[in-house]
């Protein structure tokens, strides 16, 4: 182990740092160049997911802190005196309406702590009035997304969506009768309650999977993708080497690139860590670096040969 990681950190400095050592990359297989760009791709996601698990870890008590306030609140959310019933498709109640069910506050204090919300497709400052508002006698064309979140009709549930003004479900749809009371939303809380309760272990297990097995299945599929990027890329840099004379085929370039591509990724790395973006960065960086590749490699003898050839000519023209 101790070797590969020393075989591998030295390629990948003299990739970045030598330019004339291409060369002798000319030499190595196809494969053995992919196993490269594997395992590259694979250190910068493990370096990501690193810095995703140590957020984690320290936004943990947080997480736990939140949960514990969820798990108090749950069971106070649902209304004591309010029945629902759903029959046939239609919705009837036992309270007055428009009956208005509203988050606990410091719910809506935190809301109103984030960005912005997403309403119909655009962002507001200012949280809906209510969170569900029950409304028998209110059709769909009545729905305010900044008095309501949740808009209940007779036959109807409406909300909001990212691509539309709002989302229609037609309870006509529903198969079952059934109706909702108190005793029946504190069962539910307590079944769902040690699940609650388990939702900062599981974050927990999940981010600690993904960090030990994201790597190597992330890369795969990330080689895959520069491997197709690399088809029509290399055919502008063949273009470059076949303008600078330089004696290198399609094929040898594509090789080459599986190793130049380092410079390119551990840049976009380091800016996309700082926030630096533009377009066709990665391409600019992959043909600078490309250009710099091609100079270093060997000129085509029977051109070279012709230009030597042309000179002495010229030279031997103005003797005579």
């Amino acid at each position: 182990m101790k070797h590969f990681l020393r075989t591998f950190f030295l390629r990948v400095w003299t990739s970045i740092a030598h330019p004339s050592r291409y060369r002798d990359f000319q030499k190595e297989s196809f494969w053995a160049s992919v196993r490269y760009l594997y395992w590259l791709l694979t250190l910068t996601v493990f370096a990501t997911m690193l810095t995703v698990l140590i957020g984690f870890f320290f936004s943990l008590p947080h997480i736990r802190q939140g949960v514990k306030v969820f798990e108090r609140d749950l069971p106070t959310l649902y209304p004591a005196e309010l029945v629902v019933t759903l029959k046939d498709g239609k919705i009837s109640t036992n309270v007055q309406e428009p009956y208005f069910i509203d988050l606990p506050p410091r719910w809506q204090e935190f809301l109103r702590g984030q960005e912005g919300w997403n309403v119909e497709g655009r962002e507001t400052q200012r949280l809906p009035e209510h969170f569900i508002t029950i409304n028998t006698k209110a059709g769909v064309e009545n729905y305010d997304p900044e008095q309501s979140l949740i808009l209940i009709t007779r036959s109807s549930v409406v909300m909001p969506d990212k691509n539309s003004s709002y989302r229609v479900f037609t309870l006509e749809q529903a198969r079952q009768d059934f109706t909702m009371k108190r005793e029946i939303y504190d069962q539910l809380v307590t079944a769902a309650s040690p699940f609650v309760r388990a939702i900062p272990s599981l974050l927990a297990a999940l981010v600690v999977a993904g960090f030990l097995l994201l790597p190597f299945v992330g890369s795969a599929f990330a080689v895959l993708g520069y491997l197709l990027y690399l088809l029509c890329a290399v055919l502008l840099v063949w273009i470059i080497a076949a303008v600078m004379s330089r004696k290198a085929g399609y094929g040898t370039l594509y090789r080459l690139s599986l190793t130049a591509l380092t410079a390119p990724i551990l840049i976009i790395f380091v800016a996309n860590r700082i926030g630096l973006s533009f377009p066709f960065f990665f391409s600019l960086l992959y043909l600078g670096w490309m250009m710099a590749i091609v100079r270093f490699l060997p000129r085509h003898t029977a051109r070279l040969r012709a230009g030597n050839a042309g000179v002495k000519s010229r030279k031997n023209d103005r003797v005579y």
